[in-house]
């Protein structure tokens, strides 16, 4: 049949293949319908073999199930054409024409099984050739389940097919025009897509291998779940694109044009990302969320205001790397690089970060909020406005950390490291610091209200200003340190070590400092009214003018402190130490001081008025000027004393003390 041969023609010969007593489709061999007008043409299922069908218009033919082998059909026309399971193969074979050709359309065995079946009907000769398809037009054309095995549809038109579960091996597609074409579930393996446009193409589920896909467009295509894999991605483009849950495996270039794409879930493999700046924000804002990326190496790369949420970044290298804004909110990182990256103003909320690296990194106003970081190095960070709230930084190293006004509300940061840390303004209220390294450390006018610091070393640490009030601080470490003007109202301080600290202008009151050191220690107008004070070792203390009032220091050792113009009202003294005390100008009203030692103390102008000073020793001290009015001193010693000038008790007070109003 030539060129222009009519439909009904074909119809007729057609219609003789099937009346053929042959077993198996019907098969057209080796004829020229090139031009020909096969529109509406009824060809399911027929077996077309090195048919020229070049020009040929085949629009809208039922061609369901059709196979085309080594067939020429560049520049048809089959718009339209209903080409489900249809197969085109390359696949070239000498055929005995007197039999039909009985060919198996299972497309999954196609390079097989069509082999063996075609070898058992006078197959004579073998080989494959490329299937031509260049500039066909297919726009809208029904391809479901087809297989085109060696096709060229080089600049062929397929907008709008359908070619879902399609099978393509080998062909190519370079320039071909696919937008809104269906590819869903479809494999195109060893494919040549240079230059395709695929624009809003649908390839959910589709497998991609080994194809070439250089300056393709993909903008807005869809390609959830999609596997991408050893294919060349340069200048592709995919603003817009869907690859939710995608997988590219070791594709090219490393760095995927990857620029405005939407990719949560996305996992890459094998690939190494140092130049994955394409994703980040400043590059159009594409999204990582919930990425496996884990062990990827991404240094030199830029993320600023990406999204990372939920990605597995664990054990990757991002040293360097700008995450500036980037949302990276409950991201695995464990024992990730985070060396010297920058991360202002990041969203880390519960992300895992422990045992990583992130020495030397910028985390100014980060959110670290549920963040885990145990283990984590973190140090001489700068991390000035850093949200912490409830982070695990157990046995974290933060040395040389700069945390100022950041916020470490109830972290957790037992046995942490914070040597030399500066924590000025820091809210730290409720955090657990057992065991906590914190010497040398400056906090200025921080907040660790209620915070646990049992056992914590505070050793030459300067706290200005700073509200420890309600904080355990029982067995810290606390020699030479500076609390000016800090708030330790019902702080636990018990056997907490303060030798030599400067508690100038503290808050004590209420604070339990039983067995606590304090020697050499600097209260100067310290507020310890109702402190617990028993057994506390305060020789040579400097409390000039601190408030004791109601405070109780039974046992205290106060032994030549400096307690000049102290207030110490209603204080319990029983069986304390005041020997070579200054006690000049002190308040000690109605004191409790049974058994007290006050050798050689100087009480010159103190007020002891009501004291109850049983068995007290006042051996050689100076009360000279004291007011002794009322004083209960049954068993007192007062060998030596010099009492001079003090004044004993005043009748027409007592008298006025004593009076009470007349009975009704």
């Amino acid at each position: 049949m030539t060129a222009g041969t009519p439909g009904k023609d074909v119809a007729a010969l057609l219609h003789r293949l099937r009346a053929s007593p042959a077993p198996g489709p019907p098969v057209v061999p080796e004829i020229d319908l090139a031009g020909a007008d096969l529109r509406g043409a009824p060809l399911e299922k027929v077996a077309l073999h090195r048919v020229r069908l070049a020009g040929a218009d085949l629009s809208g033919a039922r061609l369901a199930g059709a196979m085309f082998i080594s067939c020429d059909l560049h520049g048809a026309k089959l718009a339209g054409a209903d080409l489900a399971g249809a197969v085109f193969s390359s696949l070239d074979v000498a055929v005995d024409r007197e039999a039909a050709v009985e060919v198996p359309l299972d497309a999954a065995g196609l390079a097989r099984e069509q082999i063996d079946a075609l070898a058992g009907a006078g197959v004579r000769g073998l080989q494959r050739r490329l299937l031509d398809l260049g500039g066909a037009d297919l726009t809208g054309a029904g391809l479901q389940g087809a297989v085109l095995e060696g096709v060229d549809l080089a600049g062929a038109r397929l907008a709008g097919a359908d070619l879902t579960g399609a099978i393509l091996e080998r062909c190519t597609l370079t320039g071909a025009s696919l937008e809104g074409a269906r590819l869903d579930r479809a494999s195109v393996s060893d494919g040549k897509l240079a230059g395709a446009d695929l624009s809003g193409a649908h390839l959910a589920e589709t497998a991609l291998s080994g194809c070439d896909l250089s300056a393709a467009r993909l903008d807005r295509a869809t390609l959830r779940a999609a596997r991408i894999e050893r294919c060349d991605l340069g200048g592709a483009s995919f603003h817009g694109a869907h690859l939710d849950g995608a997988a590219l495996v070791e594709v090219t270039p490393a760095a995927p044009p990857l620029a405005g794409a939407r990719v949560d879930r996305l996992r890459l493999e094998g690939a190494s990302l140092s130049a994955l700046g394409a994703l980040a924000g400043d590059h159009g804002g594409g999204r990582l969320a919930r990425c496996d990326l884990r062990g990827m190496d991404l240094t030199g790369g830029s993320f600023a205001r990406a999204e990372l949420a939920g990605s597995d970044l664990a054990g990757a290298k991002l040293a360097g790397v700008d995450l500036t804004g980037a949302d990276l909110r409950g991201c695995e990182l464990g024992g990730a690089d985070l060396r010297r990256a920058r991360l202002a103003k990041a969203s880390l909320s519960a992300a895992k970060l422990s045992r990583a690296r992130l020495d030397g990194a910028i985390l100014d106003g980060a959110d670290l909020t549920g963040a885990i970081l145990a283990g984590a190095e973190l140090r001489g960070i700068s991390a000035e406005g850093v949200d912490l709230t409830r982070a695990d930084l157990t046995d974290a190293v933060l040395d040389r950390t700069a945390l100022t006004d950041g916020t470490l509300a109830g972290a957790k940061l037992s046995r942490a490291s914070l040597e030399g840390a500066v924590l000025d303004g820091c809210d730290a209220s409720g955090a657990v610091l057992e065991g906590a390294i914190l010497a040398g450390a400056r906090l200025r006018t921080s907040r660790l209200a209620g915070a646990k610091l049992a056992g914590a070393d505070l050793r030459r640490a300067r706290l200005t200003g700073v509200d420890l009030s309600g904080a355990d601080l029982s067995k810290v470490k606390l020699e030479a340190n500076a609390f000016v003007g800090c708030r330790l109202a019902g702080a636990d301080l018990r056997g907490a070590d303060l030798s030599g600290a400067d508690l100038t202008d503290a808050d004590l009151s209420g604070a339990d400092l039983t067995g606590a050191r304090l020697h050499g220690a600097t209260l100067t107008r310290a507020d310890a009214s109702g402190a617990a004070l028993h057994r506390a070792a305060m020789s040579r203390a400097d409390a000039e003018a601190a408030n004791f009032g109601g405070s109780k220091l039974q046992q205290a050792d106060l032994r030549e402190a400096n307690l000049r113009r102290a207030y110490l009202e209603g204080a319990a003294l029983g069986g304390a130490n005041l020997t070579g005390a200054d006690l000049r100008e002190a308040i000690l009203v109605r004191v409790d001081a049974p058994r007290a030692l006050f050798c050689r103390a100087r009480l010159g102008y103190a007020d002891l008025s009501h004291a109850r000073l049983a068995d007290a020793d006042f051996a050689q001290a100076d009360v000279a000027g004291a007011n002794l009015h009322r004083i209960d001193d049954p068993g007192a010693l007062w060998a030596l004393a010099n009492r001079e000038q003090a004044r004993g008790t005043d009748p027409d007070l007592a008298a006025a003390e004593d009076w009470q109003p007349p009975s009704a």
